[in-house]
């Protein structure tokens, strides 16, 4: 975390953007060296799995600079009566293991193909502009 805050604020410094991802409610957020980063400019958002498809909400943070893009792609859900605000089912909770016995959090480590689409169009756009 440290080493990832040192070389964003250099990035800062050179013009550079950069993202930083970490769960949404990851103490990394909290750290004077993080907290530093968004004083100086950077910008912080969320957003939720189910918002990209995934039966799962698992939050998820990015911190980023000169690249304003990626919060349009950010979807924060909303949660009705217990239910996604995207798809109206419950979320599956990440805790313990599926019927083929792999572990909940495991499955949901890879990021959603949509997102992974909307971030790498936002990408090529930031850049071909």
């Amino acid at each position: 975390m440290s080493v990832s805050a040192k070389i964003a604020r250099h990035c800062m410094h050179l013009g550079i953007s950069f993202v930083i991802e970490n769960p949404y409610s990851s103490r990394i957020w909290l750290t004077e060296q993080m907290r530093s980063l968004v004083a100086a400019g950077a910008s912080f958002g969320r957003t939720d799995f189910c918002g990209f498809k995934t039966p799962w909400r698992k939050a998820t943070g990015f911190m980023f600079w000169q690249f304003p893009e990626l919060a349009t792609i950010f979807k924060t859900c909303l949660t009705q009566n217990g239910r996604c605000s995207f798809s109206g089912r419950r979320h599956i909770i990440l805790s313990g293991i599926d019927s083929q016995g792999v572990w909940l959090t495991r499955r949901a480590q890879p990021y959603p193909k949509d997102m992974c689409d909307a971030i790498a169009q936002q990408l090529f756009n930031h850049f071909s502009s």
